[in-house]
Formats: structure tokens, C-alpha cells, sequence
């Protein structure tokens, strides 16, 4: 928000008061579906202040998109709280973290990649044999 007020001039407690974000024609958010922070296409917000047609966003999927921590919880099947033990487990997250508007991101591929590997984030190890197995309690106990 900070940056749409500053791009059209206003200072954010005016922006946040004058909700110009409301106006009939202006782009959808793209953040997750309840994000604190609503985030906006660069380009889209660009042609709407310009008048000019508003470009559609990608509809598929590329490595190169950014999921917030939403995304990638929902993208492995897993609840908000494992999602934030996993940061703090796997180096990789840290190190491909991305900081757009005040969020933490992380590119797709590397939910692809993880889901890929024997110990992924969302996946329990593999050990093997009957110990193993006899370990998880049934929902049928």
C-alpha cells in the first residue's frame, strides 16, 4: 500500500483513507486469499493509473513465481504452523527467501524440488519395515 500511495503522490494514511484501491476497474490483489498485506501486479496497477488497457496475468504455473508462506503451505498440504518449521529447518528456504512488499516469498520450483526428495519438507523419511510403520498409531485404535 505503501508503494501504491507513494506512486500516485499521497501520503499512505490519505491512500489508506481515500481507498482509491476500490474504484471500479482497479486490479485484483495478487496476494494469498487472507495476507495481511495486500499486494498488487506492477504492470496492471501501471496501465490502470495510464488508462490504458489492463494486462491478464500468467494462468499457468512457472518455476519463477513467488508463493507467500500461505501458498506454500496450501502448494504441500501442510498447516501454517509446519510451514514455519520448516523455515527454520531447511537452509534452502532461508537462502531463497524474497522479501516483496514487507512478505517472505519463495520461488515455486523450489516446492517442486523439494517434493521431489526422500526428506522434503511434507514428506516423513522413510525408514522402512514393519518398526516403522507399527510406530504411527491407527485411526482405527
Amino acid at each position: 500500500m505503501a508503494d501504491l500511495a507513494a506512486q500516485q503522490g499521497m501520503q499512505l494514511s490519505s491512500y489508506l483513507n481515500a481507498k482509491p484501491y476500490r474504484v471500479a476497474g482497479f486490479p485484483t490483489p495478487i496476494s494469498s486469499v487472507g495476507a495481511r498485506n495486500r499486494l498488487y501486479d506492477n504492470e496492471q496497477v501501471d496501465a490502470f493509473l495510464a488508462g490504458r488497457p489492463i494486462p491478464t496475468l500468467p494462468t499457468e504455473d512457472e518455476s519463477e513465481d513467488l508463493l507467500d508462506r500461505r501458498e506454500c503451505s496450501a502448494a504441500l498440504g501442510i498447516s501454517l504452523r509446519t510451514w514455519d518449521k520448516y523455515k527454520a529447518t531447511y537452509p534452502i528456504l532461508a537462502n531463497l527467501l524474497v522479501i516483496v512488499g514487507g512478505v517472505e516469498h519463495w520461488p515455486r520450483i523450489i516446492l517442486t524440488q523439494q517434493q521431489t526428495q526422500p526428506t522434503a519438507p511434507g514428506r516423513p523419511e522413510r525408514t522402512g519395515g514393519r518398526a516403522a510403520s507399527a510406530a504411527v498409531p491407527s485411526r482405527t485404535q
